[in-house]
């Protein structure tokens, strides 16, 4: 009986444990998101749902439903409410806790916690960023390129009053040389044909779907800070 009762105490902290790697996104709840849904299963609970998606290395978020039974595993984050359509019932939660702060998210196949910052000019961006004791995206692979515009790419399906809004700033400047913000060298990068260009002008760095272009810093942007583990 003993064998028995810590047997069920161990299964349930796990459980418990499964589920604090994740926090829910309250402002994307009865959202249902279709476009990045990698994975479509039954799930009896939120904590089985949890389990599968960190079952799953590639996995960096997830959607339950309760009434359907239904768990979506996504290998992607959703920045923004509009990227989904109304149904009642949908929760999200996205990979958290595990690796990362509070308020970061755990990029998983890449050691690095991103946090999504909203919406703001290069120089309003960077001090976000600071806010959270961290600093502009750095992207030092193809791999975290690949990622990183994942997370962009579910802007796609949203209508913003510019353009811009779906192209977010990196960091890298222009200053006889390609640097950090630490004055060290940007090492990778992966230029758009044609780029870098005018770079008088635009000496700073957005991200596009065909890849990198020189830009102004007065553009109101897709900002992501993150912080290397």
């Amino acid at each position: 009986m003993m064998k028995l009762v810590l047997f069920v105490a161990v299964i349930t902290m796990n459980s418990v444990h499964c589920l604090t790697n994740f926090r829910e996104k309250a402002e994307l709840v009865d959202r249902r998101f279709d476009l990045w849904v990698t994975s479509s299963l039954y799930a009896p609970s939120v904590l089985n749902c949890a389990r599968k998606c960190e079952s799953s290395g590639s996995c960096l978020s997830f959607q339950f439903s309760s009434g359907s039974a239904k768990c979506r595993l996504l290998d992607t984050v959703v920045l923004h409410r509009d990227a989904g359509i109304s149904e009642i019932g949908w929760k999200y939660y996205v990979a958290s806790n595990r690796r990362c702060r509070a308020g970061f998210i755990d990029g998983r196949s890449v050691d690095i916690c991103f946090r999504w910052a909203g919406f703001h000019n290069l120089m309003e961006g960077k001090k976000k960023c600071v806010e959270h004791q961290s600093g502009l995206i750095v992207i030092t692979s193809d791999q975290e390129n690949q990622l990183f515009w994942k997370f962009i790419e579910t802007l796609s399906a949203v209508t913003f009053p510019q353009s811009s809004y779906k192209y977010p700033y990196v960091q890298g400047h222009w200053n006889g040389s390609w640097i950090l913000d630490d004055g060290s060298p940007l090492l990778y990068t992966n230029w758009d044909i044609n780029n870098p260009r005018e770079l008088e002008k635009q000496p700073y760095i957005k991200v596009t779907e065909s890849g990198w272009r020189t830009a102004v810093n007065e553009k109101t942007r897709p900002i992501i800070c993150s912080y290397k583990l």
